[in-house]
């Protein structure tokens, strides 16, 4: 029985963390578009704000003003790309669409782990079909490079994952 019961942890292990990581980059996918679009409305209203803020502060005794946003903006110009934020939040929500199905499969054999309609060998399969399936995905997804880590969008992640699991399980 304790035999059960442990496969059945890793089992469970295996859909929270695959329900979190989900969540993870959901998040940040969110945050990323956000900076995207700050960015953007920064950069343009440096560029085109600039240029009359220049014309005035030439005429005033603002004209330290000018070089200040100019450097700022072409300093953001070169590093924004250099980020690779906006290549990177397609392959992070092809990712998150495919967890989501991974997910809903583990989700849905959950109630066959936890009645003890399945056999360890059985449950262990699943659990390592799984973890090979997300590791294959994620591998070709991202090439084999890091997915980018935030401290605070993984404890946002964590208790929206546990306030999931303990409404619905």
């Amino acid at each position: 029985m304790e035999e059960k019961a442990y496969i059945q942890k890793r089992y469970w292990g295996t859909m929270t963390h695959t329900y979190y990581s989900m969540i993870y980059m959901q998040k940040y996918v969110f945050r990323a578009e956000r900076l995207t679009k700050l960015v953007n409305i920064f950069l343009a209203l440096v560029a085109t704000g600039s240029v009359a803020l220049w014309f005035k502060n030439y005429l005033t005794s603002l004209n330290w003003l000018w070089p200040i946003l100019i450097a700022l903006s072409e300093i953001v110009h070169v590093a924004w790309p250099i980020l690779n934020i906006e290549k990177v939040v397609p392959k992070i929500q092809k990712f998150v669409y495919l967890l989501n199905k991974y997910y809903t499969t583990l989700a849905n054999d959950w109630l066959f782990v936890r009645n003890g309609s399945l056999t360890d060998e059985e449950i262990n399969a699943k659990i390592l079909e799984m973890d090979t399936t997300i590791d294959e995905t994620e591998f070709d997804i991202f090439n084999g490079s890091q997915i980018p880590l935030s401290k605070r969008l993984l404890a946002e992640a964590e208790e929206e994952s546990n306030r999931h699991f303990e409404q619905n399980f």
